[in-house]
C-alpha cells in the first residue's frame, strides 16, 4: 500500500477511536446521573426528637417451678427478714398465692426507736419554750412571777419522770 492509503486508514482508526472516547464519557456521564438520582431516591427520612424521662412497663407471663440450689438471693424491701417461707421446691404457684412473710420484729424495732427519737425532740421542744419563756420573764424581774414558773417547771419535770 501506498502512504496515502495508510494515513487514511490511521485516520479513520483515530476518528473511531475519537468517537468511541466520546460515546464511552457521554455513557459514564448519564450512568453518573442515574446513579446519583437513585441514591438520592433510596435514602431513608430519620426523624429526632428531643430525649424525655418516661417509665418503661413490662408484663411478663409464664409458667414455672422454684427450682433451688441451696442458695436463693432476694431484694428484700428495706433489709427486712423473710419469718416464713409458704411454697416448697418444685411447688408451682398462682398470682396471688403467697410465698413469703416478712418478720414484723424489725419493723416493730424501727417504729419504737422512732417514737423515743420524737419523745426525745418533744421534751426537747418543750424545754427550750420553758427555758425561752424563763428568760422573758427574769427579764421583768418580778420574784413572784419567778417562783411561778419554777414551779410549772419543777410540775413538769415531775409528769416527764
Amino acid at each position: 500500500m501506498n502512504e496515502k492509503d495508510k494515513n487514511k486508514g490511521d485516520n479513520r482508526l483515530q476518528k473511531k477511536a475519537g468517537k468511541c472516547l466520546a460515546i464511552f464519557i457521554v455513557v459514564m456521564m448519564v450512568l453518573t446521573v442515574v446513579s446519583r438520582v437513585s441514591a438520592s431516591l433510596t435514602v431513608p427520612l430519620v426523624s429526632t426528637q428531643k430525649a424525655r424521662k418516661d417509665v418503661l412497663n413490662y408484663k411478663i407471663k409464664g409458667d414455672g417451678k422454684i427450682d433451688s440450689a441451696n442458695a436463693i438471693y432476694l431484694e428484700l424491701l428495706g433489709n427486712l427478714q423473710i419469718a416464713e417461707i409458704y411454697v416448697k421446691k418444685g411447688q408451682s404457684i398462682a398470682k396471688g398465692d403467697r410465698i413469703f412473710r416478712y418478720s414484723l420484729d424489725q419493723l416493730k424495732e424501727q417504729i419504737e426507736k422512732a417514737t423515743d427519737e420524737y419523745e426525745a425532740s418533744k421534751r426537747a421542744y418543750d424545754k427550750a419554750i420553758l427555758t425561752a419563756s424563763l428568760e422573758t420573764e427574769e427579764a421583768d424581774g418580778s420574784d413572784e412571777q419567778k417562783a411561778v414558773t419554777r414551779a410549772k417547771e419543777d410540775y413538769r419535770k415531775a409528769q416527764e419522770d
